[in-house]
């Protein structure tokens, strides 16, 4: 298998019918995905997010796919396959003295001279927070809105009780934002907040996909959430489930071979120490309520947060300029 892998890694060959197969196919997928509105959406946050750093990248065009050939992938495979900068993740029933010597010999062969290398990614810049940037898709039958922000990097000391304070207002199905909208209201099926980890930083999302009619109303209960989050903090019944969520979530990602492999990757991509597997379910435990309140004033206030509606301009400029500047 090393084997197989380091062939892979050092002498792939890249067919001319092969690559044109699979680039046509990746145009065609990529056309149907920027027609849906809710990648529009995630695509337009992403630019407000992180505007001029590479995160921000929008997906490839169908034209500019198709004019990928063998070359170019020959010509750009030792910049983004450079050894000098990849991890190796064995799991499984090893001798481990074995499996790495086995390693070593099979990736010495695995050099790429005179490649440059890629560039260390800047760190992601603090969102401008600005006007409701309002994509118009006229005449849709529903609004999808986006909301994000800069959030607690992975494995800092911030990140346990940050992680505790976005699960509470949206990050599983028992939080404050899926009670507001889905059960009281009726607003959406499925609000959810998320957090995305990448090397140059983190960042917060909410999405939620409502009728255009409901469109100004759903996004004053999102900054009601927000703002109260933010500014009255948690109860210490919601910390308890958060951390009994968070705990159990991480054994389970942690409990398969194919988890534990994928955490231990993406701890070592980011630079994480390894003792995070173990740290991180006792800061979980260790965290208190004013923890917690001091990392949602910090990361889930409104005022810090960037908003992208994708809908119906005619329908919904009017409700949401009450709620501040519209631009389209």
């Amino acid at each position: 298998f090393l084997g197989l892998l380091v062939e892979v890694l050092s002498r792939a060959s890249y067919p001319p019918a092969e690559v044109k197969a699979d680039r046509d196919r990746a145009a065609d997928e990529t056309l149907i995905a920027l027609s849906q509105p809710e990648v529009v959406a995630s695509q337009a946050l992403r630019r407000r997010l992180f505007g001029s750093h590479p995160y921000a990248t929008p997906m490839p065009s169908p034209p500019t796919l198709r004019r990928v050939d063998d070359a170019a992938l020959h010509s750009l495979h030792p910049l983004l396959l450079d050894p000098a900068r990849a991890h190796l993740v064995l799991v499984g029933d090893l001798q481990p003295r074995r499996a790495l010597g086995l390693a070593e010999e099979a990736m010495a062969s695995w050099t790429t001279p005179g490649a440059p290398g890629t560039a260390d990614l800047p760190p992601v810049p603090a969102p401008r927070p600005g006007p409701i940037e309002l994509v118009a898709r006229p005449s849709s039958v529903q609004s999808n809105l986006r909301i994000g922000g800069k959030f607690a990097v992975l494995g800092e000391p911030d990140w346990p009780a940050a992680s505790l304070a976005e699960q509470i207002f949206g990050g599983m199905f028992s939080s404050r934002i899926v009670a507001n909208l889905r059960e009281r209201n009726g607003y959406g099926y499925s609000p959810r907040s998320a957090v995305r980890h990448g090397r140059a930083g983190s960042s917060f999302t909410l999405a939620a996909d409502v009728a255009t009619a409901v469109t100004g109303p759903a996004l004053v209960e999102i900054l009601y959430e927000l703002g109260r989050v933010a500014t009255l903090g948690i109860n210490d019944e919601e910390l308890e489930l958060a951390r009994r969520h968070s705990v159990g979530r991480f054994s389970f990602e942690i409990a398969s071979l194919p988890g534990l492999a994928t955490t231990l990757a993406n701890l070592a991509i980011r630079g994480v120490d390894l003792g995070y597997l173990t740290g991180y379910p006792k800061a979980v435990i260790a965290t208190t309520k004013d923890q917690v309140d001091q990392a949602a004033r910090r990361y889930l206030a409104p005022a810090g947060l960037v908003m992208v509606v994708v809908g119906d301009p005619d329908a919904v400029t009017g409700p949401l300029s009450a709620l501040g500047e519209v631009k389209l």
